[in-house]
């Protein structure tokens, strides 16, 4: 039946035709390849090319339609205007629809990595959570336990300002993670401070699940029932979280650099013709990145 099958939709575990559900929102690989290449690879195989997003058979065609309408909100609100530069002196409103859009994503990300969580008190806390964010998802109320909800746009100026001795090629490749990898993982640097969070071109979504250190800047605190976000005064603030983002980029760099060992050369001839002979990749940002990394 094409692109469905009939199964337990995770939103509202009612059985209908499932769909096969982005794990990470649409708009993302249609940025991705608007501004760079077609075919994208990842580090665990890399020989590959993927020409779209993670998907699993995850939701029925009503919570596709709720996840959507939140996602073109946010995308035309605050993704795109933020990739052009367009929101550095703005301040723009929001009602429910971005709480509901964070939520939407993390959760997804919890689900599809709940099983690799090895310490069993987090995972149990992290299940907690996945219920609590289900049922609000859902159109119930407010997360009573995990409900701080981060954003944390981010580019080369907010992130210009970490204190730390940087070697030149280090930052160019700090430079491509926020402007062009995604990400995700659970914060767990400091005792009693644990976060997930996942990671789009140019934004961070945050969820606390415990926090002892009330110093650790996780962004702009998103409300349930709206706010105003005021791009002009906004930074990222200095220590823990800029250091951990920094220890991502190492350890992406470790991981690009084992996957390319890994690549044959049938595949490296191929790379190699697509990326030469692509005027819009050689013109687009992937392809000022790659220049500027080294990598093309």
């Amino acid at each position: 039946m094409g692109n469905t099958k009939t199964g337990i939709c995770a939103l509202t575990n009612k059985e209908c035709e499932l769909q096969l559900s982005h794990i990470l929102p649409k708009f993302v690989w249609r940025y991705q390849k608007s501004n760079g290449s077609n075919y994208w690879r990842d580090n665990i195989n890399p020989n590959k090319a993927m020409q779209d997003g993670p998907k699993e058979y995850l939701l029925g065609r009503y919570a596709e339609q709720e996840f959507s309408k939140r996602e073109t909100w946010f995308a035309n609100n605050i993704f795109y205007p933020f990739c052009k530069d367009q929101l550095k002196t703005a301040k723009v409103a929001y009602k429910e629809e971005l709480y509901y859009f964070c939520i939407s994503v993390l959760w997804r990300i919890l689900l599809s990595t709940k099983d690799y969580i090895a310490d069993p008190k987090l995972k149990a806390k992290c299940i907690i959570a996945l219920e609590e964010w289900r049922a609000f998802l859902n159109g119930g109320d407010v997360p009573p336990l995990y409900n701080q909800i981060y954003m944390m746009p981010i580019n080369r100026e907010l992130y210009n300002t970490l204190l730390l001795p940087i070697p030149e090629h280090i930052y160019k490749e700090i430079y491509w993670y926020i402007l062009r990898d995604t990400d995700n993982e659970i914060y767990c640097e400091k005792p009693n401070n644990r976060a997930l969070f996942c990671k789009i071109p140019r934004f961070f979504f945050w969820a606390v699940i415990e926090r002892d250190d009330t110093a650790l800047n996780y962004g702009l605190r998103i409300s349930p029932d709206g706010g105003k976000i005021d791009f002009k005064r906004y930074n990222i603030g200095k220590g823990g979280i800029k250091t951990f983002i920094y220890q991502r980029v190492i350890n992406r760099m470790n991981e690009e650099e084992k996957a390319r060992k890994k690549i044959t050369s049938t595949q490296r001839d191929l790379i190699e013709q697509r990326t030469l002979h692509d005027e819009h990749l050689l013109n687009s940002e992937l392809g000022l990145l790659l220049r500027q990394c080294g990598k093309l």
